[in-house]
Order: structure tokens, then sequence, then C-alpha cells
């Protein structure tokens, strides 16, 4: 499994990222790491970021919380992606914890769209 090394502290402090050992890595802090058309990471930063945000709700069993990760940015318009762990065998992070659920999207409109879940 590959992880890609990628943590943040956005909004509420908590780290969320994907990773792959010691390669750049799509990840979410006060910027956003996208893996871009031609599967690159690059960082986001500034006005390029849309939105940065982490949600924690309870899941009702115990002091379990669901935690959901995202980032939106624009890209230029191009052919549309779809990025997972299934095709890319990259776990996302989020709070140290390794997930292979997570997705982004890049629309051909270049609107792109990264989620993370985990349950701890």
């Amino acid at each position: 499994m590959k992880i890609l090394l990628g943590t943040a502290f956005a909004f509420t402090g908590m780290a969320f990222g994907i990773c792959n050992s010691i390669a750049a890595s799509p990840g979410i802090t006060s910027s956003c790491n996208i893996i871009q058309r031609n599967g690159t990471v690059a960082n986001f930063t500034g006005d390029s970021v849309s939105y940065v945000q982490i949600i924690r709700t309870p899941t009702g069993t115990g002091t379990q919380k669901n935690v959901n990760a995202s980032c939106e940015l624009a890209l230029p318009p191009g052919t549309a992606v779809y990025y997972n762990f299934k095709n890319t065998g990259i776990s996302c992070i989020i709070d140290g914890i390794a997930t292979t659920d997570w997705l982004e999207t890049v629309y051909a409109s270049g609107e792109t769209y990264l989620a993370c879940h985990i349950v701890k």
C-alpha cells in the first residue's frame, strides 16, 4: 500500500492529507495538494483555493466520530479525471489515520474536489 505524506491543520487544527512514502502528496492544510490530470501533485494556496473544510460529527456509537475533510479549487479546463484508492493505491490520511475512503474529481470545467473520510 502506498502512503503519500501529507498533513493539514485547517480550521479545526487537525490533520488531513493523502500520502505516499516520501513522494509529493495530495493533501490539505490551509493550502490544498491536488493530483493534477497528468498525475503529478501540486500545491495550491491563497486565492486559488475555494475552500478547505474538516467536519467532525458523532456516529452515535460511543465516542466515535465521522471525520470528513474536503478541499475545492479550480484548474484549467480539460479532460475530466477521477482519482481514488482503487486507481492510485494511495491512502488518504486524516488525523494520522490511513483510509481508502477518498475521492478526487477533476471536472472538465477545471473544478477540482478532494474528499476524504474516516471514523475514529
